[in-house]
C-alpha cells in the first residue's frame, strides 16, 4: 500500500507519516527532507537562490542522499543540519524551480515503486497519483504556528510567536502559487483537518481509513 500525505508547513506530515508507517509497518519515505538537503548543499556551496547562471546538471552529480535511519549528504549524517528554520525557507523557495524538482522526482518515484509512507506538498498529485490513500494534513495556521514554535523551543532555538507565525504564513503563500506544483488537495484525497485533534488521534484516522481501504473494482 503506497499512502500519500500531503500539508501545509506545521500541520504535523513528519511526525504523523512515521508513525503512521510504522503502526502499518511499511517504509517511511520524507521527501521534504530531498529538498532540505538540496538547500544544505547550496548554501554550504555558497549557491544563492536566483542566480541565473546556474548549472543545476553539474548540481546534481556532485549530490548523493540515502534516507537510512537519518538522513545522509555525500555519506555524512545531516539529519539535524536540515531541521533549521533557514533551511526551511531555503528548500521552499528551491522546491519552487521546475529543475530542481525535476532532478528530485525520479529519486522519489523510485522509492514509491513498492509499499510507502510519504509525504510532502505534491505527492498525491505528482509524485504518486494513483496512491491507494491520499490524505491532505492541515491545521489552522495559527495552531500550526504554536506548535512549530514548541518544537523549536525543544530544541533551544530563541524564537517568538509572531515570527514564526510570519514565516508560515509567507510559506504558505508560496507553496500555493508556485507555477510548479503547487500545495493543492487533490479531489480524491482525505481532507484531514487535526487542529482539534490530538497527534494520536489524526494517526488513528489514517491507519483506520488504511485498514478498511478496499481496492475500487
Amino acid at each position: 500500500m503506497r499512502i500519500a500525505i500531503d500539508g501545509p508547513a506545521g500541520a504535523g506530515k513528519t511526525s504523523t507519516a512515521k508513525c503512521v508507517a510504522k503502526e502499518l509497518n511499511i517504509p517511511y519515505y520524507d521527501t521534504g527532507a530531498l529538498y532540505r538537503v538540496f538547500a544544505l548543499y547550496c548554501k554550504n556551496e555558497g549557491i544563492e537562490f536566483g542566480d541565473m547562471n546556474l548549472s543545476f546538471e553539474e548540481i546534481f552529480k556532485n549530490i548523493h542522499i540515502v534516507q537510512d535511519h537519518g538522513i545522509f549528504l555525500n555519506g555524512v549524517d545531516v539529519t539535524k543540519k536540515i531541521r533549521t528554520e533557514e533551511i526551511s525557507q531555503l528548500a521552499s523557495k528551491w522546491s519552487s524551480l521546475q529543475e530542481v524538482r525535476d532532478g528530485l522526482m525520479s529519486i522519489q518515484k523510485q522509492a514509491a515503486e513498492h509499499d510507502v509512507v510519504m509525504e510532502g506538498r505534491d505527492i498525491g498529485s505528482v509524485i504518486i497519483p494513483d496512491a491507494e490513500i491520499k490524505i491532505f494534513l492541515t491545521a489552522d495556521v495559527h495552531d500550526r504556528a504554536a506548535r512549530r514554535m514548541m518544537d523549536l523551543m525543544r530544541s533551544d532555538k530563541k524564537v517568538t510567536y509572531h515570527s514564526i507565525l510570519d514565516e508560515i504564513k509567507e510559506r504558505d503563500l508560496r507553496d500555493k502559487t508556485r507555477k510548479v506544483a503547487p500545495l493543492k488537495a487533490v479531489p480524491d484525497a482525505y481532507y484531514l483537518d487535526n487542529s482539534q485533534l490530538t497527534f494520536e488521534q489524526t494517526v488513528a484516522i489514517i491507519v483506520g481509513l488504511a485498514k478498511t481501504y478496499k481496492p475500487k473494482s
